[in-house]
């Protein structure tokens, strides 16, 4: 189990990585790294082209991009993110 720090009186959970998570289809993940590594400034992709690119759940794909935006590479206009 990965290491747990919390503040004291706090609930918390163990903290997860993409390493601690079981990984049910490698080749997707790969595509994924490649696609968004492939978008430039300014390039604007949506679940859908992203699903289609990598073949992930639509659900993994909004988690992924919703994480790049609160991580400000991407800003999100609606359906579409947009590569800073």
């Amino acid at each position: 189990m990965n290491n747990v720090q919390c503040k004291r009186n706090t609930t918390c959970a163990p903290r997860l990585t993409m390493t601690s998570l079981p990984v049910r289809n490698p080749e997707s993940w790969a595509r994924l790294e490649h696609y968004l590594s492939s978008l430039r400034p300014g390039d604007v992709t949506t679940v859908a082209e992203t699903m289609g690119a990598t073949a992930l759940a639509s659900e993994t794909v909004a988690m992924v991009l919703d994480a790049l935006s609160r991580a400000e590479l991407f800003d999100r206009k609606d359906q579409h993110y947009i590569r800073r």
